[in-house]
């Protein structure tokens, strides 16, 4: 009995730092908990901005892309992300628009296309 109440202080604060480390080492380090997760999600393109009395004809009609999140986090809907072509102060003729992404606070990997040829034509 004497022996346990011999430095029963240090004791004490040696478990108790033992398992503080084991603790960070289990959950801090581990890249499981902080892993990231790759989502792809097909979105439509819509063109916007386009003046009165014309179309846009494109052929690509939807775009992929692939946004990470963490574990945990909620799974991102196609409905909260948007791909635009911006057509302001565009006439007839062929151009090469760049896709515009309007989405949340994500992460985004990878847009294809990243770009697309659309013929405006007057209607």
């Amino acid at each position: 009995m004497l022996s346990i109440r011999k430095n029963f202080g240090l004791k004490v604060l040696s478990l108790a730092l033992a398992i503080v480390g084991w603790a960070y080492f289990r959950y801090a380090a581990n890249p499981a908990f902080a892993a990231r997760f790759d989502q792809q999600i097909s979105i439509p393109i819509v063109a916007s901005n386009l003046p009165d009395g014309y179309t846009a004809q494109f052929s690509d009609k939807s775009a992929t892309i692939t946004v990470s999140t963490h574990r945990g986090d909620p799974q991102i809907k196609p409905g909260d992300i948007r791909a635009l072509l911006d057509l302001s102060g565009k006439a007839a003729g062929v151009y090469n628009v760049p896709v515009e992404l309007v989405a949340p606070n994500v992460v985004v990997q990878s847009l294809s296309p990243a770009s697309i040829s659309v013929t405006i034509v007057k209607s």
